[in-house]
């Protein structure tokens, strides 16, 4: 079976030059090896995400695993959405529908996206994301004040983009939101890689 990759709209803009990818490894991609740089044009190209519109930003962070960075390729719900949008097969489905505890404490959500199929014909697809496995919490293990704020919308990013990667899995591989990477991505590893980082900076400069 072949896989039909999404075109971006204007192929001129995703021929990066010297000077463009010089700025993409300064900004967008801070931090990132020449190996990983490659990865992340191949996929823009893929995907047809404009980086210098923020469509699509890569992301490092400390493994604590293999004891190194690695990076991550991300992008927002709005991201997901163009790509799916691009393929001419997708429409927006019913409203987000959400479950509670006895407590009145969000537990899940359900998103609804549909897709038209090659007979021609549009089908519902629905996914579930559970609270506990998705919102971001502090060193102490309590969720963040953004995610308490924002319980419903940051949950419902999170079970559209597993909606949106079930049903065009080919188009969004190896990019997450980054709603979806949020409690992998903790406030101390996150200083950790800062302070990485600002090393090197010295480094250069001496």
């Amino acid at each position: 079976m072949t896989v039909q990759l999404v075109q971006p709209r204007n192929s001129d803009e995703y021929d990066f030059d010297q000077t463009k990818l010089d700025l993409i490894k300064r900004t967008i991609c801070k931090g990132a090896t020449n190996d990983e740089l490659q990865l992340f044009i191949h996929a823009c190209k893929r995907t047809g995400l404009d980086p210098f519109m923020r469509q699509i930003f890569a992301v490092k962070r400390w493994d604590s695993s293999t004891k190194k960075e690695i990076m991550t390729i991300q992008t927002g719900i709005d991201g997901y959405r163009l790509i799916a949008d691009r393929t001419g097969k997708y429409a927006p489905g019913k409203d987000t529908e959400f479950g509670y505890d006895n407590k009145g404490n969000i537990r899940w959500a359900k998103a609804y996206i549909k897709k038209m199929t090659p007979d021609g014909q549009w089908h519902e697809i629905s996914a579930i994301a559970f609270w506990e496995e998705y919102v971001q919490t502090t060193r102490e293990g309590k969720s963040t004040l953004f995610w308490l704020k924002k319980s419903h919308i940051m949950l419902s990013k999170c079970t559209e983009a597993l909606a949106l990667r079930k049903t065009f899995p080919a188009e969004r591989s190896g990019i997450y939101t980054k709603e979806e990477m949020a409690q992998e991505f903790s406030p101390l590893e996150e200083h950790l890689v800062e302070r990485i980082a600002a090393s090197r900076n010295d480094q250069g400069r001496s």
